[in-house]
């Protein structure tokens, strides 16, 4: 029950019934309730209600990892191109699964770009154009420096090349944890039960 208030808490009347976008606000009550919902599904993993914690949880997962990647876009219209690259790294690191890790991988490469981190910018692409070969932008990248093979790694120690495993053991084309498609709108539970 403790889950599902924290995962109502913040949400007004309005909310409730008209068009609203979770990662929108701040996370803090979703993290609290994914470990919540979290506790159901190991604790009681026979009880009715896990199979509804469990659709919560991969919700909550992606509505996360869109708020990270938000606040990473606001970081890079804003020109603070540090702060952009590390949201985004945040969403390889801890939601690999989320139907935004290709575009938290394009705002890496190109806030790295405009840092002229050229060996970042140049992992990410390889990253991106492994893991999504129809990218735009890691055709652009790989187009325009020829020199770049696909298929290269990243230095062992990198945090790149963690997200790399991230993104091996849980490819987002596979599903992952996902119930929502990559490039569909992400949609609350309650609509994903129909």
């Amino acid at each position: 029950m403790m889950s599902v208030v924290d995962f109502e808490n913040g949400r007004g009347f309005l909310e409730r019934y008209f068009p609203y976008n979770m990662a929108d606000h701040n996370a803090g009550n979703y993290v609290q309730a994914y470990h919540s919902f979290d506790t159901v599904i190991t604790q009681y993993p026979q009880s009715p209600y896990a199979p509804d914690a469990k659709r919560r949880m991969i919700y909550l997962n992606n509505i996360m990892a869109q708020y990270q990647y938000k606040v990473g876009e606001f970081y890079f219209e804003k020109q603070a191109y540090v702060a952009a690259a590390n949201r985004g790294l945040n969403v390889l690191l801890h939601y690999p699964q989320s139907p935004v890790v290709e575009p938290a991988l394009e705002l890496m490469l190109d806030s790295y770009q405009k840092l002229h981190l050229d060996d970042l910018a140049t992992q990410t692409a390889q990253m991106l154009a492994l893991n999504f070969p129809q990218n735009s932008a890691a055709q652009a990248f790989l187009k325009a420096h020829p020199d770049v093979k696909v298929i290269a790694a990243a230095p062992a120690n990198s945090p790149l090349n963690t997200a790399a495993r991230n993104l091996q053991a849980h490819p987002p084309e596979a599903g992952g944890q996902n119930l929502t498609p990559p490039g569909s709108p992400v949609m609350p539970p309650a609509l994903l039960r129909r």
